[in-house]
């Protein structure tokens, strides 16, 4: 099964959230979402879901981040519908004071507020939504 994330970063004094945006454009990563692509519930099928532990490991690995970086927002659960099958999209926090603004920058991304967002596609866009309605509710 394909899987992306969207990984955040929430300031624990100020509860100011940021996202981050990679390189491609689009808070899902680390490769952007296949095209055409729409939301979907989630298959009724026995469908295998990545293990939290597995997936921090992945993306860790694929970004080049120490895996205590990172922790899972286990209420999030996502689905998006693209051509080959569906996707599952998961969301991950940034642990810390501040948001690793550099590594973000090695990798070519940024880290951007909701407001911000408005450039990207409109599936991302309900899955950002959804994402910040999920760490507002946290």
């Amino acid at each position: 099964m394909d899987t992306r994330v969207i990984l955040y970063h929430k300031t624990p004094t100020s509860g100011r959230t940021q996202f981050l945006k990679f390189s491609h454009g689009g808070v899902c990563g680390p490769e952007p979402l296949p095209l055409p692509a729409e939301l979907m519930p989630q298959p009724e099928e026995n469908t295998l879901t990545l293990h939290h532990a597995q997936l921090i490991n992945n993306v860790a690995d694929t970004l080049g981040l120490a895996q205590n970086l990172l922790e899972p927002e286990t209420d999030f659960h996502e689905w998006v519908d693209v051509v080959g099958g569906p996707v599952q999209v998961f969301l991950l926090k940034f642990k810390g004071m501040d948001p690793p603004f550099k590594l973000a920058q090695q990798f070519g991304g940024a880290f951007i507020e909701l407001s911000a967002a408005r450039g990207i596609g409109s599936v991302e866009l309900e899955l950002l939504r959804s994402a910040y309605e999920c760490v507002m509710e946290g």
